[in-house]
Order: structure tokens, then C-alpha cells, then sequence
């Protein structure tokens, strides 16, 4: 099948052939969004839409995407003047094209090479929904790019860990003029909870978020709304957000500086052993703040500046990328992903029974290499590639981490006899 490196009006296009492949340890965000990301919701903190299901787009969407299926249709995404800019997808079922047209800016699309695509007369990858107008395509390698299950595995638990905390000393919603609900936030440096249900804030017309201050670089917000009891919920207040006192009102806009995107809605479920709220969850009017609801559907009826991280996404309305700078507190234990070693000792069998006798000491200084099931090298369960190991000088060896194979398949170990001359002489 043919296919294209990079495709775009500014950059020329390679000849047919195979796409490029990028690896995990490759993974890249402008330095502008790296710097204070904190670990805790772990690369879905460098996109706009970060989903394990569907991403379905039928307005324009002013950010980069995580998807295992992308239905893009014919709107465009990708955040606008940002470069070095990357979203990916399991399987992309339908693309249009991209926010930015111009390089430096243009987006990149990182999708499997099982995805079905063809290219175009003039060069543009095409897929069963449309052509993207410009962008830079490649095709991960065989160790997934991001391993979406599991950053959602972290999320899980870290939504239930968030939900946990009281509300804080200070923190106040005050909804006795329903026309004019607002929190207020101590003016601090640190991270200000709120804990609400779904029903004290769903039929709102509007929420003022009050009391953040810009110079106060780890004030943060977290309202954790239990959707307790709730399998569907129409979202209704338009969600507004001042800083500095009165001074500066958040609008909706394209932007490029996310520094204050500090408020996160943790959408959880009580009444959950996880809490993890599994429903669905519509955002009916303007909504600024980020959106932490990871076995959720979210959709959006009205603009949104922030970001999504939720099970299924639809946007029916207009979004823009504002990331989550803000602070978390909590430490989350993370369960180590499941792997096997493979190792024991490199002997001069003497008798030639495959049995280490005790008269048959063990060789140092052997190099050994492992290869997969398809004869190509192995990549643990961390994503770094596993290189040679050299015998101790019991002659024992390990190679550690390595993911868990199917029935009927093995590992392979080899010498590298060059590497190992003097200690086999």
C-alpha cells in the first residue's frame, strides 16, 4: 500500500512509500505545557480530549485529542499557533483536516498501521471520512505509543483518591440567589476543595468562581461533584470564572497560555466501590474548568475552555484546549504493571546432561540477548527497549520487566559470541 511520510503546502511531500514510525520513547509536547503538569493525570494532562472510547466531533475543536476511535468528520481539530502539537488514535475512522495549515504549527497524527488509509493524487493521507488538509502522519511502532488502558487505570483510582477530601476550611458555595450562585476561594497558595452533589448545582442557571488569585502559582480548585443516583445529568449552569477578585473574567477563547487553568470538576459516584461515576454527563452551557470524569460519557452543548478526560467524548459545540496547570495532593499507589523475568546462569556443561552440577561453576562476563516471540527485540513493560545483559561473576544473568506472553509463545536468549570471546576462550 502507499503511503507518505509528511504532507503540507510548506513541506514537501516524500515520495510513496512507507509511513515513518515513531516509538513511545519519542513522545513530545511544546516545553510551554511541560513545565508545572503535575504527575498525577499523567500524559492526559497534555491533551485537550483525552478518551479510552469515542471521540466524536461535530463542532470545531481548538485542541489535540487521545482516542481509541476518532469519528472527526469534517471538522477540524488541533490547538491553533501551537507547534510540536501531537494527537493520536487507536483507529481513526473519519479526519478532515487541522486547526493550523502552516508550519511551524501543523499537527501531528499518530495512528496504527492496521488504521485504513490511502493517499491521495496530491499527496494527502486520506481516510474513509475525508482527506486532512495539511498535517504530519505517522504510524506508531509495535509497542503501543501511548498505552491509553493503562493511563486510564491511573485515573480511576486517582478520581476516587481526589473525591475523598473534604471541603475546605474557607471554601463556600453560597446558592441562596440562584441567579447568582457563587464560590468563593481563599486567598492562598495552595489546593481549595469543594464537595457538592450533582443536585445542588445541575439546574443552576450559573456558577461565579471566585477568588483565585493569578499570582498565587499553586492556588488550585477541585469541586468534586457526586453524581450519586444519577445514570443521565443535564448539567445546566453556565460555568464563570473570575480572577483576581472581580478583575479579570475568564473568556471563552482561543488560547495559547493555559498558566491559570486551575479549577478541575471531578465527576465521581458515591454509592461506587470505585467511585467512578459511569453515566452520562451533558455540559449544557459555556463551561470553564477541566473535566475529570474517566468511565463517563461527557458531552458538550455549549462551548468549553478546558480539558476532558472521560470514557466517551462528543463535542457539539465549540471547545478550546486549556490544560489543568493546578496542584494535586494525592499520592496514588499505582499497581505495577503484570511482567515475567527470564534468566538463571551460563555454565560450561561438562557432561552434557543440561544440568548445573556443583562441580560446574558459572561463566562471567557472557553477553546475552533476548528477542520475542517474532524474532524482533523486546520492549518491557516501562517502554524502553531491553538491550544485552552480561553475566556476574556467578555466571547468573536477568532480563526483568519483560510483558506477560500469550499461551505457546517464548522468549528466545542468545550469546553474542563476538561480544563474549574472551569470556568463553
Amino acid at each position: 500500500a502507499v503511503a507518505v511520510i509528511i504532507s503540507g503546502s510548506s513541506i514537501p511531500i516524500s515520495a510513496a512509500g512507507t509511513l515513518s514510525v515513531v516509538n513511545p520513547s519519542t513522545y513530545i509536547e511544546s516545553a510551554a505545557f511541560s513545565g508545572s503538569k503535575h504527575d498525577m493525570l499523567g500524559i492526559a494532562q497534555n491533551f485537550h480530549l483525552f478518551s479510552d472510547g469515542t471521540v466524536t466531533l461535530t463542532a470545531h475543536t481548538n485542541g489535540n485529542i487521545v482516542a481509541d476511535t476518532l469519528y472527526a468528520g469534517s471538522r477540524v481539530f488541533g490547538t491553533r499557533n501551537v507547534s510540536n502539537e501531537i494527537s493520536y488514535a487507536r483507529s481513526v475512522k473519519t479526519c478532515n483536516g487541522f486547526t493550523n495549515t502552516t508550519a511551524p504549527y501543523l499537527e501531528t497524527l499518530i495512528f496504527p498501521g492496521t488504521n485504513t488509509y490511502y493517499v491521495e493524487n496530491d499527496g494527502r493521507v486520506s481516510f474513509s471520512g475525508g482527506s486532512p488538509n495539511v498535517g504530519i502522519f505517522y504510524l506508531e511502532a509495535a509497542t503501543k505509543y501511548i498505552d491509553i488502558g493503562a493511563e486510564f487505570a491511573k485515573l480511576y483510582v486517582e478520581s476516587k483518591a481526589v473525591a475523598s477530601h473534604a471541603t475546605s476550611a474557607g471554601v463556600t458555595l453560597n446558592t441562596a440567589d440562584m441567579n447568582n450562585a457563587t464560590v468563593t476561594v481563599p486567598n492562598n497558595n495552595g489546593i481549595s476543595y469543594l464537595n457538592v452533589t450533582a443536585s445542588q448545582l445541575m439546574t443552576l442557571p450559573g456558577l461565579k468562581i471566585n477568588g483565585i488569585y493569578t499570582a498565587n502559582a499553586n492556588q488550585s480548585l477541585v469541586i468534586n461533584v457526586d453524581m450519586k443516583g444519577l445514570t443521565t445529568c443535564s448539567f445546566n449552569p453556565q460555568i464563570m470564572v473570575y480572577f483576581n477578585g472581580d478583575a479579570d473574567y475568564q473568556k471563552y477563547q482561543e488560547r495559547t497560555d493555559f498558566s491559570n487553568s486551575r479549577i478541575l470538576f471531578n465527576f465521581y459516584d458515591s454509592s461506587k466501590a470505585d467511585s467512578n461515576y459511569t453515566g452520562t454527563l451533558t455540559l449544557e452551557k459555556s463551561f470553564t474548568g477541566c473535566v475529570l470524569a474517566p468511565k463517563a460519557t461527557v458531552t458538550t452543548n455549549s462551548n468549553i475552555d478546558g480539558n476532558i478526560i472521560a470514557h466517551n467524548i462528543n463535542i457539539k459545540a465549540e471547545s478550546h484546549r486549556w490544560d489543568y496547570m493546578g496542584k494535586l495532593d494525592d499520592i496514588v499507589a499505582i499497581p505495577p504493571k503484570p511482567s515475567v523475568s527470564v534468566g538463571n546462569y551460563v555454565w560450561l556443561d561438562a557432561d552434557k546432561d543440561g544440568i548445573q552440577d556443583a562441580a560446574e561453576t558459572g561463566i562471567s562476563g557472557v553477553v546475552l540477548k533476548i528477542t520475542g516471540p517474532s524474532g524482533a527485540a523486546v520492549t518491557n513493560v516501562d517502554g524502553t527497549v531491553v538491550g544485552p545483559v552480561t553475566t556476574d561473576a556467578s555466571g547468573a544473568y536477568s532480563f526483568a520487566k519483560l510483558p506477560v506472553l500469550t499461551a505457546g509463545q517464548t522468549y528466545t536468549v542468545t550469546i553474542d559470541t563476538t561480544a563474549s570471546a574472551t569470556a568463553l576462550a
